[in-house]
């Protein structure tokens, strides 16, 4: 049934709906039939047998109003801010605690779990998978996937560190796993993919055989135990003295770096805005940290040249590296590059069915459904991720290895 809604303001010009106010007098009726369906103008008149000539005028009034909103141009735009009236609305929302209100209701709609039995023993073994195996065995950790418990939550869940002071003299970062439902929309996850697709449509079919990384095939749905094949793009410092641009971000062929390239502005500006509000929000000392981190890069005249010329590169203050896979790990592990007070934050996109990220030292295991977003202290958690029954998934983990952070932390001290 097709209605009009119109609205009556004093000086009598019908307008087009939308938030009404205390004098603005709002009347709606049937098209079809000119039946009021809603009206405070004449609350008598709200029945579905009312005289013709009644309905008729109504009807003439609703093509009369179409018919000026048409030769008006629609509802008057309203009207844009300039900087400074955007900045003094930002500081009057700041001055009646909208923030507070904000962090308010999304510390209510969070479930927090505590684990006041959590140990932090695994940070400095030896960089070793033996030596992992061997640690959680002597500690008794359950590392099946099956005897893990499952949460039964789909909203936000929040794992705080114990061991974390705001004053910064504690260990790791003020969580230890955050889960954010729903980040990423089904639209943008297929055509992230399909992005994705693109890059390995520019290598030859032999060639993705025989490489690890850029030219890794990504056809199969559902690798098998460590065979996923990863892709590092952005920027990094494993092993060296200053950081530098990783290899699979500059493949040989200037198709396959156009794709990539493609594949990167597309996640910058859908996927990487949202993410970084809610870190920025909700983990203030995080964000500083990589910013400096962010400085430290663009301080080196070779990176600013590459960014020059590939701005896709560049992942934001927030974001130094990205490595993006298909199926994911389901070896228990610990990333031994990254850093021990940093969260990394992996984005699964596609469609397959609900699988978990599984934490022997937490004694849980977590849901992963597609679009979801989460971080995890991936250099103090060991960690697996179930391979989904069916479907495709593709991971993309957003992480700053630990030199880069060293050295940006030194440089600022430094400075000082």
């Amino acid at each position: 049934m097709l209605r009009a809604r119109h609205r009556f303001w004093p000086s009598g010009e019908p307008q087009a709906s939308g938030n009404a106010s205390a004098h603005q007098r709002l009347c709606r009726c049937d098209v079809a039939t000119g039946h009021i369906v809603n009206s405070d103008v004449f609350p008598a008149l709200l029945t579905p047998s009312l005289p013709l000539p009644i309905r008729v005028v109504f009807k003439f009034v609703s093509l009369m109003a179409r018919q000026h909103n048409a030769n008006q141009g629609g509802p008057p735009k309203p009207r844009c801010r300039s900087a400074a009236a955007r900045q003094a609305r930002a500081e009057k929302r700041i001055a009646e605690g909208h923030a507070k209100k904000a962090n308010d209701k999304w510390r209510a709609s969070t479930a927090v779990e505590q684990v006041p039995h959590f140990q932090d023993d695994l940070t400095h073994i030896k960089a070793s998978r033996k030596t992992l195996n061997q640690k959680l065995r002597s500690k008794k950790y359950i590392t099946v996937p099956s005897k893990l418990p499952a949460d039964m939550l789909r909203r936000r869940v929040q794992v705080p560190n114990p061991f974390f002071c705001e004053d910064g003299s504690g260990q790791g970062p003020r969580d230890l796993f955050a889960r954010l439902p729903q980040v990423v929309t089904p639209a943008v996850q297929r055509e992230a993919e399909r992005l994705y697709n693109n890059i390995f449509a520019t290598i030859p079919v032999r060639a993705r055989s025989r490489r690890r990384g850029a030219g890794a095939d990504p056809a199969r749905k559902c690798p098998k135990s460590g065979d996923s094949q990863v892709v590092h793009l952005g920027t990094w410092q494993h092993y060296q003295d200053v950081p530098y641009i990783t290899k699979d971000s500059q493949p040989a062929s200037p198709a396959t770096q156009a794709a990539i390239d493609a594949f990167l502005t597309f996640f910058k500006s859908r996927i990487l805005p949202k993410l970084g509000n809610i870190i920025t929000a909700q983990y203030p000392e995080l964000a500083e940290k990589m910013r400096r981190v962010s400085e430290y890069i663009r301080s080196f005249p070779h990176i600013q040249e590459v960014f020059q010329e590939r701005p896709a590169l560049d992942l934001g203050p927030l974001f130094t590296c990205a490595a993006v896979s298909v199926g994911g790990s389901d070896r228990t592990h610990i990333d031994w590059m990254d850093d021990p007070n940093l969260l990394a934050w992996v984005v699964p996109l596609g469609e397959f069915t609900e699988s978990s990220i599984c934490f022997p030292q937490l004694g849980r295991k977590y849901r992963i459904r597609p679009g979801d977003a989460f971080g995890l202290a991936s250099r103090r958690l060991a960690h697996r991720a179930e391979l989904p029954l069916s479907g495709r998934r593709l991971v993309v983990t957003l992480f700053t290895d630990r030199a880069l952070v060293k050295r940006a932390e030194a440089m600022a001290t430094f400075s000082n």
